[in-house]
């Protein structure tokens, strides 16, 4: 139940970004077609029901997102997590009129989707209990130490 409930919160989350970029997008046309000013300031993004239900999507997402978080293993969150690049791309085709170009998108999902297959057929499924000594000596273990380094390392460089 916890599961579904975070699934649907990303769906309402990457919903609600699409229903905000749709309001950022007609306040930019009515800026580009010369409407006053003063429209303009009381036509806000949250004065606009697009820019209102997109907010109260994202705060619903927020509220499932935290209220299932306490239940759900984090593995099945990363997964949630991912599914939303792949939601946002049928969205970002139905609502905001982007092209599918099969030879990038595709791709990407594909890549995403094995991604997060490995990450459930390699996650560590055994329940675990940890104290505040033991995080603290996995986080300053060489492993790790050498991880962040190389994963700063990587940002850096790019």
């Amino acid at each position: 139940m916890a599961f579904l409930a975070d699934l649907t919160a990303t769906i309402a989350n990457q919903v609600s970004f699409a229903l905000q970029k749709t309001a950022h997008i007609d306040q930019e046309k009515n800026v580009q077609t010369g409407s006053s000013t003063e429209k303009t300031i009381q036509n806000n993004l949250f004065c606009t029901r697009k820019g209102l239900c997109g907010f109260f999507l994202l705060f619903i997402g927020f509220l499932l997102h935290f209220t299932a978080l306490q239940y759900l293993d984090l593995t099945l969150i990363a997964c949630n997590c991912s599914s939303a690049i792949i939601i946002n791309v049928f969205i970002s085709n139905v609502y905001l009129g982007e092209k599918f170009v099969a030879k990038y998108d595709l791709t990407a999902m594909c890549l995403v989707a094995t991604g997060t297959l490995f990450i459930i057929m390699l996650s560590n499924k055994e329940q675990q209990t940890f104290t505040t000594s033991s995080i603290f000596d996995l986080l300053t273990s060489f492993k790790s130490l050498a991880y962040m380094s190389i994963a700063v390392g990587g940002m850096i460089a790019v």
